[in-house]
């Protein structure tokens, strides 16, 4: 080995110098992989407590239960609480912007909203019911990057939150 000396005990090239680095960057790599490990269990990476988050309009009338960090193309839900209050004669609106619409596919809502028209930038997903109300979207985001999302009850100031889509 070039520039290694002789060791006293052993007839062998030794670099301690060298030897010494590359434990503290074995040791340094040991804390970034631990940290990784680490933060991929609490979510960072989607389904942990890092991830679950909640949102609610202006009013307090609307919650979102969200993952602030998803897969692209990979199966997600948005979970929108009514309160009684936010419903009118067995009627109740969601309001979702154009703007997340269009980085999304809609798998599935349940329930079924009994009509859907655009408004404001957006949608109105309109729900016949009695009483509060739960609406799951089921989703898939088209692509990666970070989504601003804005959803609310119709002409209320909505909830915005943010999700980072990975690809």
């Amino acid at each position: 080995m070039a520039g290694g000396k002789k060791s006293k005990n052993h007839p062998i090239d030794e670099d301690l110098d060298f030897q010494q680095k590359m434990w503290r960057i074995q040791r340094a790599g040991w804390v970034v992989l631990a940290l990784l490990m680490l933060v991929t269990v609490l979510g960072l990476f989607g389904g942990g407590p890092l991830s679950s988050a909640q949102a609610l309009d202006s009013s307090g009338l609307l919650q979102v239960d969200y993952d602030r960090f998803v897969r692209m193309q990979s199966p997600q839900t948005l979970q929108v609480s009514l309160d009684e209050a936010a419903v009118h004669d067995q009627q109740a609106s969601v309001w979702v912007s154009q703007a997340f619409l269009d980085r999304v596919r809609i798998e599935r809502i349940h329930p079924q909203p009994e009509r859907v028209t655009a408004q404001d930038g957006g949608q109105i997903y309109q729900f016949s019911v009695r009483g509060p109300l739960q609406v799951t979207y089921d989703l898939q985001a088209k692509g990666p990057g970070v989504y601003r999302v804005e959803l609310g009850l119709p002409g209320a100031e909505p909830a915005v939150f943010t999700q980072v889509v990975y690809p």
